[in-house]
């Protein structure tokens, strides 16, 4: 995909296909400009515990203790030189490392390669990338990321706090 990006741009955002912009996402881009990546956490945090993944960090020899992990559906991202070597790194990575572990597919391997070659990128909140598999949310919901529509009133709430939740596209009572 980066041969292809159009070589006027410097700022990019990608976004799975079952991606939903819901309000206004200029922070992802102005974090990726002073940072070089900005991604959202993944909701299966640990990085060695995510679908036997430990598997490949032991052939390579990493060593994790419950890295992050960051969730690759919406990832903003710009041709800062950094930046760039870990996008080159996640390509090699999943070129290289998966052997047929498609149920890893290409995520976990964006944050190996930001581990391996020491880059931090900026942390977006889940507003910027809610997966609708029951995470809490305490504010509004930027980007979701889900085959399910948002529900109508996904951003509405009279208080923040305490943090709502939704699931298959339903919003979960507060228990």
């Amino acid at each position: 995909m980066f041969e292809v990006l159009p070589p006027e741009y410097n700022s990019f955002v990608f976004l799975d296909t079952d991606t939903h912009i819901l309000l206004d996402i200029s922070q992802g881009f102005e974090k990726a400009e002073t940072y070089g990546i900005a991604a959202a956490q993944a909701a299966a945090y640990s990085l060695e515990h995510f679908w036997g993944f430990e598997k490949v960090l032991d052939n390579i020899g990493f060593n994790s203790r419950d890295i992050l992990q960051y969730n690759t559906g919406v990832v903003f991202f710009t041709r800062a030189p950094q930046a760039w070597r870990v996008l080159e790194k996640w390509r090699e990575l999943c070129g290289t490392a998966m052997d047929g572990a498609a149920v890893w597919a290409d995520q976990p391997y964006l944050t190996l390669a930001m581990e391996l070659l020491g880059f931090n990128p900026y942390t977006l909140s889940i507003a910027y990338n809610y997966r609708n598999f029951g995470e809490q949310v305490s504010g509004r919901i930027r980007i979701w990321h889900s085959h399910t529509p948002a529900p109508a009133d996904v951003n509405e709430f009279d208080k923040a706090w305490p943090p709502r939740r939704f699931l298959h596209g339903r919003r979960l009572e507060d228990s």
